[in-house]
């Protein structure tokens, strides 16, 4: 019995470096696969944001557009003017739509309680006052895409379009970043 141990250690010894031997060549495999994967999802994630943003100022666009040519039609009317706000946000699939002045108050919105109303910072207001264009705001943490346009046709008035992210997307690119 002796002997037999002795005989017997040497198959231990291969049985458990096989053992490691693969358990290391296995996990080196999947790891791999798994960063891959990971890297994977978080591209498309930050294509998504991207996506959402490219959106946004599309339809802020869009929105000024329309807004700057039906400027003397909706200046007498606020029922109207809400209305038009109401379609547009229908039609360019948007989240909410707000008229603000140069201090960011509220002159007009689509949201049902204006106290829900997240007023933009002053940090963008002041570089939308410096260009024409309109002025991309992305908050992953508050899963919110945004965008800021001075109208041409209106005193002291901008178009702010707010377009919210998928919370689950957000989520993700906050943990995996």
């Amino acid at each position: 019995t002796f002997f037999s141990f002795f005989t017997l250690i040497p198959s231990i010894l291969i049985a458990a470096f096989s053992l490691f031997l693969f358990s290391f060549a296995l996990e080196k495999y999947l790891d791999n696969k798994i960063t891959t994967a990971v890297n994977n999802s978080y591209e498309l994630a930050k294509n998504y944001v991207n996506d959402v943003r490219n959106k946004v100022e599309a339809d802020i666009i869009l929105i000024a557009f329309d807004t700057n040519k039906s400027a003397n039609f909706l200046n007498d009317n606020t029922n109207e003017y809400l209305r038009f706000l109401r379609t547009q946000k229908l039609i360019r699939d948007v989240d909410e739509i707000h008229l603000i002045d140069s201090s960011g108050n509220l002159i007009i919105s689509t949201l049902d309680d204006r106290q829900t109303f997240t007023q933009p910072s002053e940090e963008a207001l002041e570089m939308v006052f410096a260009e024409e264009r309109p002025l991309k705001i992305i908050n992953a943490f508050e899963n919110r895409s945004a965008a800021i346009l001075k109208l041409n046709n209106y005193i002291d008035t901008y178009l702010y379009v707010v377009k919210f992210l998928d919370e689950k997307i957000s989520n993700y690119l906050t943990e995996s970043k």
